[in-house]
């Protein structure tokens, strides 16, 4: 279920930016394009845990932060 490629990018990207505390902002944000990339190996089951996720990937995405 591409569990793996999930870790791999999300150890990418979190590297090529330098965000190594899970309070950096970014992290958040890379997490949330990560989970949305990777559908079938990670779900929120409640509504209200996906809306914040999709709309800080939307951020990632406007501002053109790649997960990788």
């Amino acid at each position: 279920m591409q569990f793996e490629d999930f870790i791999q990018q999300m150890c990418e990207s979190m590297d090529s930016v330098g965000a190594k505390r899970p309070r950096d902002p970014r992290a958040l944000i890379y997490t949330s394009m990560a989970m949305m990339a990777f559908p079938e190996t990670l779900q929120l089951s409640r509504k209200r845990d996906r809306i914040p996720m999709q709309v800080l990937a939307g951020i990632g995405r406007l501002l053109g932060m790649s997960g990788r």
